[in-house]
């Protein structure tokens, strides 16, 4: 499967500049995201092109998204740099892409408590029903 060049950030802080928040009319229709940023406490997701802001979307996050994952089923939305590295054409939700959580140290760190660190975890839409 080819790996998308899209890197995925999550960001705990809600510092938002308010370049961030519109795009600019520069950007042609054509322009496509290279960055996702993801504010957890304001469950916002903006997609990037350089340092242009293309669209913006509310999200729904896992029941305790803020803080740093540590283990699997702790409902914390992963925080750090990661790659779009797939999409599941058979998911029950719109566009499912999955992203490169767990890398070596979180596994590691997860493993040295004697946890799992938990993994396959989608960025995705709502199912046909919803939307």
């Amino acid at each position: 499967m080819k790996k998308f060049p899209l890197s995925l950030l999550f960001v705990a802080a809600c510092l938002c500049l308010p370049r961030l928040l519109f795009a600019s009319d520069t950007l042609t229709v054509s322009a496509k995201a290279d960055r996702v940023i993801v504010f957890k406490k304001e469950r916002r997701l903006i997609l990037m092109h350089g340092t242009e802001a293309l669209r913006e979307y509310k999200v729904a996050l896992g029941g305790e998204p803020l803080g740093r994952k540590v283990q699997e089923g702790d409902h914390k939305t992963p925080e750090g740099h990661y790659t779009l590295d797939r999409r599941n054409p058979h998911s029950r939700f719109y566009r499912s892409i999955h992203i490169s959580y767990p890398d070596a140290a979180h596994v590691q760190r997860a493993k040295g408590r004697g946890l799992a660190a938990g993994g396959d975890i989608m960025i995705h839409g709502l199912p046909p029903v919803y939307a």
